[in-house]
């Protein structure tokens, strides 16, 4: 029994090789390595406009909150547009740390 485990497991090992080093093997893999390429730019375009229209979304909030409302007490003001500007700070963080990990 032992005899035969050995001789199936060599047998399934020299399959493997033979599979991952043919040719085809070879253009299967650069082709799965380009489309993975390909996935991370479309992800990291997509994460830049997220961010990019997030932060002019947040922008606008600032200026409004700043100038036009009237009613919030000048602290409430400051306190949310320090909310924002931690928001903001976060989201351009996010952003760095995932275009790291996808570079």
């Amino acid at each position: 029994m032992n005899t035969l485990k050995f001789v199936l497991f060599g047998a399934l090992g020299v399959a493997a090789v033979v599979l991952l080093t043919s040719e085809r093997a070879r253009n299967m893999r650069v082709e799965l390595e380009d489309k993975a390429k390909e996935n991370a730019d479309l992800l990291r375009e997509k994460l830049y406009s997220l961010t990019g229209s997030a932060s002019h979304t947040l922008s606008e909030l600032r200026t409004l909150l700043s100038s036009e409302i009237e009613g919030l007490s000048s602290e409430a003001r400051t306190q949310i547009e320090n909310i924002l500007n931690k928001t903001a700070r976060s989201a351009n963080g996010v952003k760095r740390n995932v275009a790291n990990k996808l570079a």
